[in-house]
């Protein structure tokens, strides 16, 4: 029974080329916009209602420098209307075998449930507000589910590509570059 359907559906597909050509760009056209739609993170985007911020100032950077920068980091997201609460770590990192850093820490940022904005245009105008600025301090934004799994894993980004040289100008003038090229 299943080779009769089988030869069936074989012979009208050979006798109508056309149909079987137009099914199958159908099919090609499907998976396409499927293939698109599904995004390739481990985590679907979503808004949790708070965030961190993980923060790094330049290598040997005193804890007195790090406090000040970060405390008007601070003021800057306690001065947000639709941030509701912000705890600071200063010097200290999650994972394994970790070494405590001065320059180094983050700021988890809890946000109120009545908002317009979604944490993703909230997070986009804080970092640009922070880094204009404070310019010298390195930040990243993450959600907070996104972040423990990176602490976790102790690998936050899947690929840190670092440029080292004495000269700055140098590193001013590639840094660009080679961001345009990896991106």
């Amino acid at each position: 029974k299943i080779i009769h359907q089988y030869e069936r559906l074989l012979r009208l597909a050979l006798a109508h080329p056309l149909w079987l050509a137009g099914f199958a760009l159908l099919l090609v056209a499907a998976s396409y916009f499927s293939y698109n739609a599904l995004g390739s993170d481990m985590l679907p985007k979503m808004d949790e209602g708070e965030f961190v911020i993980d923060y790094v100032m330049p290598a040997g950077a005193s804890l007195d420098e790090t406090n000040r920068v970060v405390g008007h980091v601070v003021q800057i997201l306690r001065s947000t209307p639709e941030v509701v609460a912000t705890s600071r770590r200063t010097g200290y990192q999650l994972g394994l075998a970790a070494v405590t850093e001065a320059n180094t820490g983050d700021i988890s940022v809890r946000l109120s449930n009545h908002r317009s904005r979604s944490v993703f245009q909230i997070m986009d105008d804080l970092q640009a507000k922070i880094s204009a600025e404070e310019p010298m301090l390195d930040v990243d934004f993450h959600q907070t589910l996104e972040d423990m799994i990176g602490d976790l894993t102790n690998a936050p980004q899947p690929v840190v590509v670092k440029l080292f040289s004495e000269d700055s100008a140098l590193l001013r003038h590639w840094a660009p570059i080679v961001a345009d090229k990896i991106s």
